[in-house]
């Protein structure tokens, strides 16, 4: 397999001075020796694409700021492509803004207070507790899943919220995407913006991405799902959280917030990665090894943002149609790999 094959030139890896390039307009490629990888063993990638996961769309992998590694099997630098629930780790990114921008007062606010009239007046005792914490961490108590419960029109979120939960908020984990959408509806409600101008003013716009396409066919942009990027542009977040939300000198996510968004949070115990159970952040995975770790926003078939702190490495992946637990393996052999040079 592909990443298989990845890993070991990532394992291959010596240790190299961290002189980083910052990618501004354009990133800087470098070769693969230069930032201490084996050339020979990146070389046989696309045969192991061809081979084993002839879905894949697109691989980046950058190193100290530098592309080391980039392929595309459909498309080009240039194609925007779907990163499906990749897109909550952006939203969460956008509450932190919201925060440090006052926007939000506490995260440990209910989130009826933030709800417009039309929607919290069709609450209950139990989901006028939830807060807005519960949202990011995934335990507002709504089941697993995104089907039925992705919607971000009005009708469909009063829905969702009249009904008690099947859980106690802040007991159980859940990935599910209304927690996201009514994220997207907040950053609304308190910014006067939709989610996707909140984001091209104070996120994307700051980091040179211009042309990003959110679903916007409903009342709010969907802040689960369908946001579009190229893969340069989704390795280029990354770098901003591998960089603890700093960029050209300026701190576009306060450091703390990228930090809490990327520790465990909570337990995710219904999925695991390489037999190892995951936690959730803020809508980041993440892992432990050996007291280091990784973190990734992952999207269903193939989509993944992966960010190793202490090999200074982001990985952007995108795929076709793979089931969703076809790559998890591999990126967790891909970390583990990474991390013992």
């Amino acid at each position: 397999m592909f990443l298989a094959t990845l890993l070991l030139a990532l394992a291959g890896c010596t240790s190299v001075a961290r002189r980083e390039s910052v990618p501004l307009v354009e990133w800087q490629a470098s070769s693969p020796e230069a930032q201490g990888f084996d050339p020979s063993v990146l070389a046989r990638i696309d045969e192991c694409v061809a081979v084993n996961l002839p879905d894949t769309t697109s691989i980046l992998v950058a190193r100290n700021g530098y592309i080391v590694f980039e392929r595309y099997f459909q498309g080009d630098q240039e194609t925007k492509r779907p990163l499906r629930a990749v897109t909550k780790s952006f939203t969460s990114a956008l509450v932190g803004i919201a925060v440090d921008k006052r926007f939000i007062r506490d995260i440990d606010d209910a989130i009826y207070d933030y709800l417009p009239d039309s929607i919290r007046e069709a609450m209950n005792d139990v989901t006028r507790s939830i807060t807005i914490r519960h949202l990011l961490t995934g335990t507002s108590g709504f089941p697993g899943g995104g089907t039925g419960w992705a919607s971000g029109e009005p009708r469909a979120l009063r829905s969702i919220l009249s009904v008690v939960p099947l859980h106690s908020p802040g007991k159980i984990f859940g990935d599910n995407d209304a927690n996201a959408n009514l994220l997207s509806v907040i950053i609304t409600q308190t910014s006067g913006m939709r989610e996707s101008e909140f984001a091209d003013k104070y996120l994307l716009g700051p980091l040179g991405i211009r042309g990003a396409r959110w679903s916007e066919a409903l009342e709010y942009t969907d802040g689960a799902c369908d946001l579009q990027l190229t893969t340069r542009e989704m390795a280029r977040f990354g770098q901003l959280f591998l960089r603890v939300g700093t960029w050209e000198g300026q701190e576009l996510i306060p450091e703390e917030w990228v930090r809490d968004s990327t520790r465990k949070q909570v337990d995710a115990r219904e999925f695991s990665l390489a037999g190892s159970a995951l936690g959730y952040g803020y809508h980041w995975w993440t892992t432990e090894l050996d007291g280091s770790g990784m973190y990734f926003a992952f999207g269903s078939s193939g989509q993944y943002i992966c960010v190793i702190p202490d090999a200074n490495v982001v990985v952007a992946m995108t795929g076709g149609t793979a089931k969703e637990d076809d790559r998890l393996p591999l990126v967790r052999e891909l970390i583990i790999e990474s991390m013992t040079r």
